[in-house]
């Protein structure tokens, strides 16, 4: 229901979201066929963490943005994000935003390492 839900907003917000997946392994999978430009993802999930998906995907797709979603935001977590290739960990509590702040992160060049712009057609996996 969650996810169905962040895709719904993600299609509501102008991103083409390619794909979806039940858990870590299936996001590697997915994510490697798909090739996606962002890689919205949840730190929680079962066969394999957030983190643990986010090394093997940014090592295999080094130019992909993945944004790691997590309902504790901790120093050491963002630290830990950064080792494994996330750009970006954004709060559940901040859910509701989630467009926006995508949006404004891809905008932002402080915010963002990258100096790439989103797109109506920006291509997402959730």
């Amino acid at each position: 229901m969650v996810r169905q839900t962040i895709s719904a907003m993600l299609r509501n917000g102008g991103f083409d979201v390619c794909g979806e997946a039940v858990d870590g392994q299936d996001a590697v999978a997915k994510a490697l066929a798909l090739q996606p430009d962002l890689i919205l993802i949840d730190l929680v999930m079962p066969n394999m963490n957030g983190l643990q998906a986010s090394r093997e995907l940014s090592q295999a797709l080094p130019g992909v943005t993945i944004v790691l979603q997590t309902l504790y935001v901790s120093n050491i977590l963002e630290l830990e994000a950064e080792k494994n290739g996330i750009r970006w960990v954004l709060p559940k509590s901040e859910g509701y935003k989630l467009v926006s702040q995508i949006r404004a992160f891809f905008a932002e060049p402080t915010l963002s390492e990258n100096r790439f712009r989103t797109t109506d057609n920006q291509r997402a996996t959730a």
